[in-house]
């Protein structure tokens, strides 16, 4: 049998893409992605930039005053036109 180097995505990238995916928004910051899935940043972060560096991914970063929003500002995660096929593609297999 002949091997492949097509990696399949992992379990981890599915469950943030598809997080994306089916959001109201159409955008999760990662907080809310770690909250939602439970997944630890150390995992989540390395595995965003990755989804960034594959134009999975694009991210914009909030703007306003971090005094008057109580809160450090967010970084905001949303999937291109690629990671929205993408993940039509594989998430629809996951939920069948």
């Amino acid at each position: 049998m002949a091997k492949t180097n097509r990696k399949l995505p992992s379990y981890h990238m599915l469950m943030v893409i598809g997080s994306i995916l089916l959001s109201e928004e159409g955008e999760r910051w990662g907080k809310d992605i770690t909250d939602l899935l439970g997944i630890k940043p150390g995992t989540l972060y390395p595995l965003l930039h990755s989804l960034l560096d594959a134009e999975i991914l694009i991210n914009r970063k909030e703007k306003g005053d971090p005094k008057k929003l109580e809160r450090p500002l967010r970084t905001y995660y949303s999937l291109t036109d690629k990671g929205k096929r993408f993940g039509k593609r594989y998430n629809t297999a996951l939920l069948a």
